[in-house]
């Protein structure tokens, strides 16, 4: 997938764009130029985001958002929400604290009920699959 490089510069509220490049060389010079020349200023503070063109084009043009459904260890939804930063893992993982842990699934769903469905047969799969690696082991 083609990438953008994005040259930053400015903190907190601040914080903007100066340019943007498909070559992250080219990014890099510009940062490095600055930088250098502004290097005594409270400007000398370039720096670069990256991010994928057109990530999710597909997902968007079937209308649906990226949710994270979060379960408790007892398979309680413990909370449902829209990613601001959508990505294309559709997956689970395994969050474990002192004291308790919870799963938290990745799903595309049109709306928070058809990601909480979604996330719980993600769910069951997960776990059958974790039952079956200890059987086989």
């Amino acid at each position: 997938m083609a990438k953008v490089y994005i040259v930053m510069l400015g903190d907190y509220s601040d914080r903007h764009g100066v340019g943007a490049y498909t070559s992250l060389k080219t990014a890099k010079a510009k940062c490095k130029l600055y930088n250098r020349r502004n290097e005594n200023s409270d400007f000398a503070n370039y720096t670069i985001d990256e991010y994928e063109l057109d990530p999710d084009t597909e997902q968007v043009n079937a209308g649906v958002l990226s949710y994270s459904v979060t379960f408790l260890s007892n398979g309680d939804i413990w909370d449902t929400y829209i990613n601001d930063k959508p990505s294309d893992r559709n997956e689970c993982y395994e969050v474990v604290h002192p004291g308790y842990a919870h799963l938290v699934v990745y799903v595309w769903a049109k709306d928070d009920d058809h990601a909480k469905k979604i996330a719980q047969d993600k769910r069951a799969e997960y776990l059958a699959r974790l039952v079956d690696e200890e059987e086989s082991r």
